[in-house]
């Protein structure tokens, strides 16, 4: 799981700051820059922030620290929840506004 995660991680960050370029670049030159734009690119944000502290913290874990990986298993459900929330709220938002 930790070399599937150490090989993800990075092309998820990647792939995130992406999509925010782009979307920022999109929105400048349409010249259209909305709260709803504002918001998507602070949900991104977070998300990619949260993702750095999972990974820092699971960059440390030993194979043989069994204890320390249930804690983090249990602290990776609550960052891909909170994550989850986030961009189900920004979907919520976008469709709203």
């Amino acid at each position: 799981m930790a070399k599937r995660l150490k090989f993800l991680t990075p092309l998820y960050h990647t792939l995130n700051a992406i999509i925010i370029y782009t979307g920022t670049i999109v929105a400048f030159y349409e010249k259209i820059f909305s709260f709803t734009i504002l918001i998507m690119i602070a949900a991104s944000i977070a998300v990619m922030v949260l993702e750095i502290k999972r990974f820092k913290k699971m960059r440390v874990i030993k194979a043989d620290d069994i204890e320390l990986q249930e804690e983090f298993l249990k602290f990776s459900k609550k960052i891909y929840l909170i994550e989850i929330v986030i961009i189900v709220f920004t979907y919520i938002i976008s469709k709203i506004f």
